[in-house]
């Protein structure tokens, strides 16, 4: 049986993006992360992944991590973070950049990274 654990839409700020004036003032990011669990029996939180453990991640590394230019590595280090846990299978991270620096108004900027445990 397989089961995804998601925490949706978390709205955190923080100094990451390319330009040297984004990583100064910050700015807001909105995440979602989805983590896949291949287990059968499911009956206490050691055998799942907890939803607090996913935002304390997301908030390590966005608020408190070092800044990076790519929302891409960004994306790379979340996962990383969450891809110890054996039951896990699979991990999804989508970063939207509302305020991204775009040449023209309109569009959401939208960075995904998936990981699939190899068998």
């Amino acid at each position: 049986m397989s089961i995804t654990v998601s925490l949706e839409n978390y709205r955190i700020r923080g100094p990451h993006g390319w330009f040297e004036w984004e990583r100064e003032q910050g700015q807001d990011l909105v995440i979602t992360v989805r983590v896949r669990i291949d287990e059968n029996s499911i009956e206490q939180l050691s055998d799942t992944m907890d939803y607090g453990q996913i935002q304390q991640v997301i908030h390590d590394e966005v608020a408190d991590g070092e800044p990076t230019k790519l929302l891409e590595h960004l994306g790379q280090r979340i996962i990383a973070r969450l891809n110890n846990f054996e039951q896990t299978s699979s991990i999804h991270v989508r970063i939207e950049k509302p305020a991204a620096p775009l040449p023209h108004s309109g569009g959401l900027s939208v960075v995904e990274c998936d990981w699939v445990r190899e068998q």
